[in-house]
């Protein structure tokens, strides 16, 4: 489900006072039941949700704890929690299950709720709609992909990701989520013979293209979903991944399959987005505003318990970061109307304030605004 965010004069807004409010009665002062709230998209109870609280300088948001990770943004006055206070481009990382209580600052404070939630357990309806983001989203970037891909900088991260794969003459190689065929078509003249699988038609078209024009034979590509891999049991020496987890529907099982697919003493390498644990849920919210096709960026502790989970024996990780011109990741992007503009406010506020609270460290750079991806690259060996 897609997150609307709408311009806020707009919306129609209650007084808190008047939303039922359970237990936490006994917690607020009625007097100070001032301020507003409005759900951009009240979502559903595994949806991400983003809400917008505006409050007066006699309001406070009650004691409570709650079940998911959150993270408060400063939009504008000031926030005072506990010893801290937060002017506008300010934000709060608040973990599941912590207990806590704001008040605003002297003037009238805007604040905007991320909320993400911590389980991204499989739901095979889930799956099916965050397919079809994806073939949505990559449908409309196929065209121009190529072109994309070179403002962004992203061609040379092949460099490093094909020297750990470290390919051999007589090896098979698996490119899970191979997009428009880069790695694919790379790699192709160093090994026998490459598959690339992708979920959406029109960037294996440009695959399709891409390996004709460079003359590569040794290709072959797959229309298929990263949870039932096309291939037979331990087909592939190396099995590979880039960029493609933070849209899969459930990278345990993406993972598992990519597992059953290579053959033991084989090696899985993924290399893909991972924010800092404690901004997790922010960095998922932002780039949910800017590509709806973003599920979930795994931290690299919560993608290596999955590889302890299979019996994986990790032998190599990498950290990196990928600095870009925020107006050409926004090339890249389809999102809902307006949500460009969102994305840009949030973070140049960001920016701003210094604080890199969305996990982006966003910064000026001779007036142009750049914004920094965290990366992460892992390697496996299978036992055998």
């Amino acid at each position: 489900m897609a997150i609307r965010v709408h311009d806020p004069d707009a919306l129609h807004w209650r007084r808190m006072g008047d939303i039922p409010m359970g237990s936490m009665r006994s917690y607020i002062d009625a007097s100070e039941l001032e301020g507003y709230i409005c759900f951009h998209e009240a979502g559903t109870a595994t949806s991400m949700q983003l809400m917008e609280l505006r409050l007066n300088p006699n309001t406070c948001i009650a004691p409570h704890s709650h079940d998911e990770d959150e993270i408060y943004f400063v939009a504008e006055g000031s926030l005072n929690w506990e010893d801290r206070s937060l002017v506008a481009g300010g934000s709060i990382f608040l973990p599941a299950r912590v207990t806590y209580s704001f008040r605003t600052g002297p003037e009238a404070t805007r604040l905007l709720n991320f909320r993400a939630r911590a389980d991204h357990s499989f739901n095979p309806a889930q799956a099916s709609d965050q397919n079809a983001r994806v073939r949505d989203q990559f449908s409309q970037q196929a065209p121009d992909y190529a072109k994309l891909i070179a403002a962004q900088g992203a061609q040379p991260r092949a460099d490093p990701l094909i020297e750990l794969m470290d390919p051999q003459p007589g090896d098979r190689v698996l490119d899970v989520g191979c997009g428009s065929g880069q790695l694919a078509v790379t790699v192709a003249p160093r090994v026998a013979k490459v598959v690339g699988i992708d979920l959406t038609p029109a960037m294996l078209d440009e695959a399709r293209s891409h390996a004709a024009a460079a003359g590569v034979e040794n290709v072959h590509w797959e229309l298929a979903d990263s949870v039932s891999l096309p291939v037979d049991d331990a087909s592939f020496d190396i099995v590979v991944s880039r960029s493609m987890l933070h849209h899969a529907a459930d990278p345990a099982r993406t993972l598992a399959e990519m597992r059953r697919a290579c053959t033991p003493g084989g090696r899985i390498i993924v290399s893909d987005l991972s924010p800092d644990p404690a901004k997790s849920a922010a960095f998922d919210a932002i780039e949910l505003l800017r590509d709806p096709s973003h599920k979930h960026a795994l931290t690299l502790g919560e993608l290596q318990a999955l590889g302890r989970e299979l019996g994986l024996v990790e032998t190599v990780v990498r950290s990196s970061a990928t600095s870009l011109p925020l107006e050409s990741v926004l090339a890249t992007s389809f999102p809902a109307e307006g949500m460009l503009d969102h994305v840009r406010a949030l973070l140049g506020r960001d920016a701003a304030a210094g604080t890199n609270a969305l996990g982006m460290t966003p910064e000026l750079r001779e007036g142009q605004l750049w914004v920094t991806y965290p990366m992460m690259t892992i390697g496996w060996k299978t036992d055998g």
